[in-house]
């Protein structure tokens, strides 16, 4: 069996397909085409400048519209710019509004607890008192106190 490059090499061409051709330079064609297509062209040309002045138009009018555009963008983030710190400042005083009635809620706890305290103790201390002088009194003098001596000690001795 064949390889695949002695397959390819029967197909290739021997030579340029065709019936020969002097040998030479070939003819510039140019002038034939210019003549040929010179009249479509001029055509054309009409066409092609009304095609430069629309795309400028559409040009212009698109960097009017960026302009305008950057100006409208401008002033809405401005404008929002405004807001946010006009709804910062709610927001805070809110806040603060807030705190100022939780601190006079736990001002109100507080004193509320204080006197609770204080009545619990007026209410007590008369009770702990009188328990305080029953043990003092119950208690036998001479056995806490410590021993006296009934004779001052004589100088003699």
């Amino acid at each position: 069996m064949p390889s695949l490059a002695e397959l390819l090499r029967r197909f290739r061409y021997g030579g340029v397909p065709g019936a020969p051709a002097s040998i030479g330079v070939p003819p510039d064609r140019r002038p034939e085409l210019e003549t040929e297509l010179g009249p479509v062209l001029e055509l054309l040309a009409e066409s092609d400048r009304q095609a430069n002045e629309l795309v400028g138009a559409a040009e212009r009018l698109a960097a009017e519209r960026r302009a305008e555009a950057e100006l409208e963008s401008r002033r809405i983030i401005g404008d929002a710019e405004r807001e946010a710190e006009a709804v910062r400042a709610a927001a805070s005083q809110e806040r603060l509004a807030r705190a100022a009635a939780e601190k006079q809620s736990l001002i109100a706890a507080a004193t509320a607890e204080a006197i609770r305290v204080d009545a619990l103790s007026a209410a007590r201390v008369p009770d702990l008192a009188k328990d305080v002088v029953q043990r003092v009194l119950a208690t036998d003098r001479p056995e806490s106190l410590p021993a006296q001596e009934s004779d001052p000690p004589s100088a003699d001795g």
